[in-house]
């Protein structure tokens, strides 16, 4: 602290705001370090929070962007609907094929046997 001009004060009030400052001084010092170092902490920590921030907006671009991508390469409901009846008529003829078959086999046991020990 700067030492009190001598015409501003009475000579006591003088030596009691000496004593004061020499008191508060390292006080202050003290503080203005701490707060210092809480307000550079507090701009390390913000800091840290936009670049994590950053990086979440990034992989969110990246996410709907592969949203945009996979809903243009997808199926329509027509397309869909198609690949269904396709899928059930194909299961349909297997079903028939593998019932025709077991029919046969029951009407003639004979072959059935010879067959399948050759």
């Amino acid at each position: 602290m700067s030492p009190i001009p001598e015409d501003a004060l009475p000579l006591a009030a003088q030596a009691i705001a000496e004593d004061v400052g020499a008191i508060v001084s390292p006080f202050l010092q003290t503080m203005s370090v701490a707060l210092g170092g809480i307000f550079g902490l507090y701009l390390i920590y913000f800091i840290i929070k936009v670049l994590i921030e950053r990086k979440k907006l990034h992989l969110l671009k990246e996410i709907k962007a592969d949203v945009v991508e996979l809903k243009q390469n997808s199926l329509t409901k027509e397309e869909l609907q198609k690949l269904k009846s396709l899928i059930s008529n194909k299961s349909a003829k297997k079903q028939t094929k593998s019932s025709q078959k077991q029919s046969t086999n029951k009407s003639n046991p004979k072959k059935s046997k010879a067959s399948k020990s050759k």
